[in-house]
């Protein structure tokens, strides 16, 4: 049930960046995860995803990738 609630959090989110609108996709991604916390969802299931993206924006942000009208 929760694999199936991310995937569709991911595919709006996915969209969004595509426009390119940073800040909207992470609002959106941050209000979807807080839904699925309430809805029970383990702190040892989302700990090591939550940490994984953001070691992975961190690498994205310090290895320059970011594009410059993300970071305005």
């Amino acid at each position: 049930d929760f694999l199936a609630a991310g995937a569709l959090l991911a595919v709006p989110a996915a969209l969004i960046m595509k426009q390119p609108d940073l800040g909207t996709a992470l609002l959106v991604l941050a209000a979807g995860l807080s839904v699925i916390l309430f809805a029970g969802l383990s702190w040892k299931l989302i700990v090591p995803p939550v940490l994984l993206g953001l070691v992975g924006i961190g690498l994205v942000v310090f290895a320059g990738i970011v594009l410059d009208y993300w970071l305005r």
